[in-house]
């Protein structure tokens, strides 16, 4: 929560060049947050008796200060700012003080501007964390949302939230087909993401592992374009009134199962492809293994065995491929880093064109080179 309030973390759908979270209480990072809640943490411990916090005590609230987009736009950046500056007192004078902010921060890095405030429910009088006391469930929830409009949000013609508004959170793909009223075919609209491909020395050298890799980034691009038009329509969707969308409940239920139904399909069409595909790729892989397994060793052969080659020798090869090899170190690998060959097995088919019936004399040369001195005497 605080690596996300103080934009630690990269937020997946901020507004690129948007200005760093303005720190209006609190700390500035999160391991200063950390090092300030682990120390209120002890003295609840010591000084709060056996309930000062325990494993089922909240340590952090996260509060979130916004209202609706047009709300927003319509506000100056003065007025923006006196109603986080409002919001801030109100928040410290309900959770226990200024020292129960761990930090309080405003982001303009979204859509519509916000702040967040991450505080303790640490009850200074008891020294006990008391998150369900603060709050007072259901009905000190709404209350306190109705002094914040009184004290915050009136003055600048902000309505408060619907009361005793029965609205419950609605999965996105959901609110996607509600606002864009899909029909059933088209009510699964992500593409299923392959498992990540597993590397192996024979995937790697004939370059399946490169393929399969670059196939799933493909399959997640699409469908993160795809959750970028749900998060428009969503936001389309949350701008709409309460009785709006009452309007829209029976449309909203019949698109809900039509993408239910979509679903329970794929899942059992995909089930029966699963099973086929799975044999098939089996058979493949066997007859790809044994087709390169002769040629991966000897790619592997020829690297190993060039970086023994004389510097003379390496320098006819550098000339002949028109690259600098460096004496003593693989030829195979020089090759594909630079730029001539995919993988080892086309670096391997370069050199050995390129060496052109040198490497058995050299091969001669250094096992001549190699052998010991003949006895004297």
């Amino acid at each position: 929560m605080l690596s996300h309030a103080l934009r630690e973390v990269e937020v997946a759908n901020a507004i690129p060049g948007a200005p760093a979270p303005e720190v209006l209480a609190g700390c500035k990072t999160t391991q200063e947050a950390l090092a300030v809640l682990a120390q209120a943490k002890a003295q609840a411990k010591a000084l709060g008796g056996r309930q000062g916090f325990t494993k089922a005590s909240t340590p952090a609230l996260d509060i979130l200060v916004t209202t609706s987009h047009q709300d927003m736009q319509r506000m100056t950046k003065d007025q923006q700012d006196s109603y986080y500056k409002k919001a801030l007192a109100f928040v410290a004078r309900h959770f226990g003080g200024m020292a129960n902010i761990l930090t309080a921060s405003v982001h303009r890095d979204e859509t519509t501007t916000h702040a967040q405030f991450i505080v303790m429910p640490l009850d200074r009088t008891t020294m006990r964390f008391s998150a369900s006391k603060m709050l007072g469930g259901p009905v000190g929830l709404s209350r306190l949302q109705d002094e914040f409009h009184a004290e915050c949000g009136a003055e600048f013609d902000l309505q408060r939230g619907e009361k005793g508004s029965r609205a419950t959170h609605v999965p996105i793909k959901s609110f996607y087909a509600h606002a864009a009223a899909v029909e059933a075919g088209r009510a699964n609209e992500l593409e299923p993401v392959p498992p990540a491909p597993k590397p192996t020395w024979v995937t790697k050298l004939n370059g399946e592992y490169q393929a399969a890799k670059a196939a799933r980034n493909a399959v997640m691009e699409r469908n993160n374009s795809k959750i970028k038009a749900v998060n428009i329509a969503s936001r389309q969707l949350r701008a709409m009134h309460p009785s709006q969308i009452q309007k829209q409940a029976e449309k909203y239920r019949n698109t809900v199962r039509l993408e239910q139904i979509a679903a329970d399909a794929n899942k059992a069409s995909e089930s029966r492809l699963n099973a086929i595909s799975y044999r098939e790729t089996r058979v493949i892989e066997a007859e790809k293994r044994l087709k390169t397994i002769d040629t991966i060793q000897h790619a592997q052969l020829i690297d190993k065995f060039t970086k023994h080659m004389s510097p003379e020798f390496v320098g006819v090869l550098s000339k002949r491929l028109n690259i600098a090899l460096v004496p003593g170190k693989g030829l195979c690998d020089q090759v594909r880093r630079a730029g001539l060959a995919m993988n080892l097995l086309d670096a391997a088919q370069k050199i050995d064109k390129a060496a052109d019936g040198l490497l058995p004399a050299a091969q001669q040369w250094q096992e001549q080179r190699d052998a010991p001195p003949a006895p004297k005497g």
